[in-house]
């Protein structure tokens, strides 16, 4: 309740005026950091989970909001990626870029390789737009290896699967909009090039694929089994392959679905291959979802999981939860940290009302258990006693003391 929220908040503020407070959370986690010990042995499964868009400033405002949803004042919450026992930051940037697209970023993270902006799954040499420079330049993504290594490999993303971050796992484009044939030039095409969708089919034979897309994936004027009466929803080909009945009929095993009852019919156990295709472009966004009929990225990683699991040589899944440029959620205005809490007849937002259950409750548990928070729950719950994360550096000696910095100004300038 308010008047217990308000204890808390009193009780945090106070004890951080405190050095001993400092010093003893200083301690801990010196303490923690030196019970490390380096991990030898090789990591059978992989999951790469990315959230497109998640900057620095968006996971500051998520941990703010999360310890303030807690009660407290929100600094100094903990996001469950953070209580990992290594972690670090990693420069972005494309080759031709300071400020990186998700194709380029796509394909250095998952190839290794950092390359042109637009550009998927080909080094820096091949020239966006250019469909002849494909040739010689392609790079193979992790999951790429990990299929040849003998292992399941899925993608789960909630935009389309043919985007640029899934689609640098398996494809090789010189224009990350080059989604089906439709989109390809004239040019491009008569040079032979291939469309996003195309290699999705054809190239890195892809255990479970769950994400959305479907216009791609059919001939036109197809009908989309959600929305028949809706033109624009409808199949883009104009080679007249249907993608899908091509993929069902090149697997054994394999299931196609399309909607949540789908999914959740799906037998892991027997199933060895799933495409499932959700949205005609990409998947709606969480709070805007409809639970009876899409599934959730939780729910899509779990199947996932369940079926590659089944490997004994292991898996490695590719998981992407899209946030575009400017579509962060933003919480709710109007207090500052040190404010007094609000007066109890103030209602609060519905992401944050805990009462009665409902869709505002589900919106709070949404918030308050992050799908990333929830899928590690469920493989806790698998691996009761995972491996340790590996060390990322080798052991070096300390580095000799640095010379002063050169001044930058002159000391004319610098007056």
């Amino acid at each position: 309740d308010s008047a217990g929220w308000a204890v808390l908040m009193i009780q945090t503020l106070k004890d951080e005026k405190a050095p001993a407070y400092w010093n003893e959370r200083a301690r801990r986690t010196l303490e923690s950091a030196l019970t490390l010990a380096p991990v030898t042995r090789h990591a059978k499964n992989i999951v790469l989970f990315l959230g497109d868009g998640m900057g620095i400033s968006t996971v500051s405002a998520a941990r703010i909001y999360k310890g303030q949803l807690e009660g407290g004042p929100g600094e100094d919450s903990r996001l469950a990626m953070e209580t990992f026992p290594y972690v670090a930051l990693a420069k972005t940037y494309n080759v031709d870029r300071q400020v990186p697209d998700s194709a380029g970023t796509g394909t250095a993270y998952l190839c290794g390789v950092k390359a042109n902006a637009k550009t998927l799954g080909v080094s820096a040499a091949a020239v966006y737009g250019k469909c002849n420079t494909t040739w010689g330049n392609e790079v193979h993504s992790i999951l790429h290896r990990a299929k040849q290594s003998g292992k399941s490999v899925g993608i789960v993303t909630t935009t389309r699967v043919q985007h640029a971050s899934p689609g640098a796992s398996y494809a090789h484009v010189v224009n990350r909009e080059w989604y089906s044939d439709a989109d390809l030039p004239k040019e491009a095409i008569r040079q032979g090039c291939k469309d996003i969708a195309y290699q999705l089919v054809h190239n890195t034979d892809i255990n479970v694929i769950l994400g959305g897309g479907r216009m791609y994936m059919t001939p036109r004027k197809t009908p989309d089994p959600e929305y028949p009466t809706d033109p624009k929803q409808s199949g883009t080909r104009k080679d007249g392959l249907d993608l899908v009945e091509r993929w069902l009929s090149a697997k054994e095993g394999a299931r196609y679905v399309w909607n949540k009852e789908g999914l959740d019919a799906v037998d892991e156990n027997s199933t060895d291959y799933l495409l499932g295709l959700f949205e005609p472009k990409d998947m709606k966004y969480e709070l805007n979802r409809d639970a009876s009929t899409d599934p959730s990225i939780v729910e899509m990683t779990e199947k996932a999981i369940r079926i590659l699991r089944r490997n004994p040589r292991g898996f490695f899944l590719f998981v992407e939860d899209e946030l575009p440029p400017g579509a962060g959620p933003v919480p709710p205005a109007g207090r500052e940290r040190r404010d007094p809490p609000p007066p109890p007849a103030q209602p609060l937002p519905p992401a944050v009302r805990s009462a009665g259950g409902g869709r505002s409750a589900a919106r709070r548990g949404r918030v308050t258990s992050h799908p990333v928070i929830r899928i590690a729950n469920f493989l806790i719950a698998e691996n009761p006693t995972p491996l340790p994360l590996p060390r990322l550096f080798s052991e070096a000696p300390p580095p000799p003391t640095p010379s002063p910095l050169p001044r930058l100004l002159s000391p004319t300038l610098a007056h």
